[in-house]
C-alpha cells in the first residue's frame, strides 16, 4: 500500500493522464462513429456488435485487473496492522514493566523479532524509522541518548507506522500526543527536538 502523501507534481500529472485518456476515447468513439456511418446496415451491425464484444472483454480485464490489485492491497494492509499492533503493545509493555527486568527484557526481545515483519510488510519509510529506532536502542550502552533522542525516535516511528497505515495526520499529531497513552511525563502538542550539540 503506498503513502498517503503524494508530491503535487505526482497527482497533477495523474490528473494530465486521466484528461489524456478521456480525450483519446473521445476521438475513438467519434472515429468509429464515422466509420459506422460509412457502411450498410448489415457490416454496420455487425462491426458495432464487435466493437461492443471488444469493450466487454477489456472492461471485464480491466475489472480483474483492478479487483485482484485491491484483494492484494487489503490482505497487505490486514497484516501490516496486525505487524504494527504487536510492535506498539511489546513498546507500550516495554516502557510501562517500570522495575520489572524480566517483563521488560521481553517486551524488548518481542519488539527485536519486528525486524524480519518489517523487512516483508513495512513501507520504506517504516522500515528506516525502524533500523534507526532499533540501531539507537541497540548502542544505548556506548552512546546513551542525549536530550529528547528516545522520544524523538520513537514517535518517528509511530509516525512513519500510522502514515503506512494511512492516517493522513500532516502536523495535526505532535510526538509527544503519540507517547502520552504510555509515557505519563509526556506534555501535550510537543514535537521533539533532538540535542546535536550533546555528543
Amino acid at each position: 500500500m503506498k503513502s498517503s502523501k503524494q508530491p503535487v507534481w505526482a497527482v497533477i500529472a495523474a490528473a494530465l493522464l486521466v484528461l489524456l485518456a478521456l480525450g483519446a476515447v473521445v476521438l475513438l468513439l467519434l472515429w468509429l462513429a464515422d466509420v459506422v456511418k460509412t457502411l450498410d446496415a448489415p457490416k454496420a451491425a455487425i462491426f458495432v456488435s464487435f466493437i461492443g464484444i471488444l469493450g466487454i472483454f477489456i472492461t471485464q480485464a480491466l475489472t480483474g485487473y483492478w479487483n485482484r490489485k485491491l484483494e492484494k492491497e487489503r490482505a497487505q494492509l490486514a497484516r501490516r496492522t496486525d505487524v504494527y499492533e504487536n510492535l506498539v503493545r511489546s513498546l507500550t509493555g516495554m516502557l510501562t514493566a517500570q522495575s520489572d527486568e524480566g517483563k521488560r527484557d521481553e517486551h524488548f526481545q518481542k519488539m527485536l523479532d519486528f525486524s524480519p515483519q518489517v523487512i516483508v510488510w513495512g513501507s520504506g519509510p517504516v522500515l528506516n524509522a525502524w533500523n534507526h529506532f532499533r540501531y539507537r536502542l541497540m548502542r544505548v550502552s556506548e552512546e546513551p541518548f542525549r536530550e529528547n533522542e528516545f522520544p524523538k525516535i520513537t514517535a518517528d516511528l509511530l509516525k512513519a507506522m500510522r502514515e503506512d497505515l494511512g492516517h493522513k495526520d500532516k502536523n495535526k499529531v505532535f510526538d509527544s500526543d503519540l507517547l502520552r497513552p504510555f509515557i505519563n511525563d509526556a506534555e501535550p502538542g510537543q514535537n521533539y527536538t533532538i540535542d546535536l550539540s550533546r555528543t
